[in-house]
């Protein structure tokens, strides 16, 4: 995905700074998300690996493999590359194949907040052990996804202000000639 640069040519020093700071507090804030997923995809892979071969050796054969985790998403707003946090669900097969983006993606909840998972929709594609661990996870993540959906809102309210003026401007400069 290409990251198109802003032209920061006709801005002020202010908003030019509150620009950079806030895509380095998006960066920190991604960077810490990512502690938290790959923390919570070790304890998953290891649990998944250890039923799994519990089955293989009949000691353990009913019990299920955790089958959700959270992912980064890329995507795309105004030109910039963004992140989401979401949760996926896995089937065996995904899983198996330890690929991260493989599975379907579970909904987020309507509610107060957007951009948020309720504790049920979350436990519906539990199978039961893995239930704490989401709980744990997804209370991390709450936070950091919020600041991720409002640092974008700022970024992009930024952008829409300046496209706004130089179209002003253009048209100025075209119907007065100055």
């Amino acid at each position: 995905m290409n990251n198109i640069e802003y032209d920061t040519t006709n801005w002020s020093d202010g908003d030019i700074a509150v620009f950079e700071a806030i895509v380095n507090a998006e960066k920190e804030a991604v960077a810490m998300a990512r502690s938290v997923i790959d923390s919570y995809w070790v304890k998953f892979d290891s649990s998944n690996r250890i039923i799994m071969n519990n089955k293989r050796t009949g000691t353990d054969p009913k019990r299920k493999v955790a089958v959700i985790a959270p992912v980064i998403e890329a995507g795309a707003s105004t030109g910039r590359k963004i992140n989401r946090l979401i949760w996926r669900t896995f089937g065996t097969e995904g899983y198996q194949r330890n690929h991260r983006g493989a599975g379907r993606r579970v909904a987020f909840s309507r509610g107060d907040y957007e951009y948020t998972y309720s504790p049920n929709s979350l436990l519906k594609h539990s199978v039961g052990w893995d239930a704490k661990l989401i709980f744990e996870a997804e209370t991390k993540l709450e936070p950091i996804r919020l600041a991720l959906k409002n640092y974008q809102r700022i970024l992009v309210s930024i952008a829409a202000r300046y496209r706004r003026v130089s179209r002003l401007t253009e048209k100025r400069v075209n119907t007065y000639g100055e």
